[in-house]
């Protein structure tokens, strides 16, 4: 295989460039771009990546490194086409873009979404643009919870929950009475 380049070489014919190792970078002029695209979660099953066009968190890091280590790349454009994603992750994101942004120029465009997770990251380039129609921010949290209290209840079923820390405050007695003694006594964390 050596050989044959070398002829190849010798010849003045140009080898084909190995490709980028990420599937999510590419490389033009000195500009590597990083595609962010659809919900970023940690670990997305086949299921999420076919039908909610899901990132995975790891992939996006191993773009953001690989621009970081390449020569060729003079500044990094982050494209974001994201409603966010999963906590897990995103804070490890966050710093990777920070810490690139050090070395080299870091930007962060959206023409569609860019939320939650997906701003969280973006805020840690060195400048955010956006299309007047992008939808930009929105950093929160949503949790569905259901409330089968009432289920409980009519099974003669009585939840009481006991909190250490400042959730404590406006729990029944026993909680209260725990909250001054749990940590103290038994290392317990809220």
């Amino acid at each position: 295989m050596a050989l044959a380049a070398r002829s190849f070489r010798d010849r003045g014919i140009a080898l084909p460039k190995p490709d980028q190792s990420s599937q999510l970078l590419n490389v033009e002029d000195g500009i590597g771009t990083v595609a962010i695209e659809g919900p970023i979660l940690r670990k997305p099953s086949l299921f999420a990546r076919v039908l909610m066009d899901a990132s995975g968190s790891g992939e996006i890091g191993d773009a953001i490194r690989e621009a970081g280590e390449r020569d060729d790349i003079k500044a990094v454009f982050l494209d974001i086409d994201s409603p966010g994603g999963t906590v897990a992750g995103t804070p490890e994101l966050a710093a990777a873009v920070a810490s690139l942004n050090e070395r080299k120029p870091v930007y962060a465009f959206s023409s569609g979404l860019m939320c939650s997770a997906a701003y969280w990251i973006a805020s840690q380039a060195r400048a955010i643009y956006a299309t007047p129609s992008a939808q930009v921010g929105s950093i929160g949290v949503v949790q569905a919870v259901i409330d089968d209290s009432a289920a409980l209840a009519s099974e003669g079923i009585k939840v009481e929950v006991f909190s250490v820390g400042n959730g404590a405050q406006g729990r029944p007695a026993g909680a209260q009475a725990i909250h001054g003694t749990a940590p103290a006594r038994h290392g317990i964390l809220a």
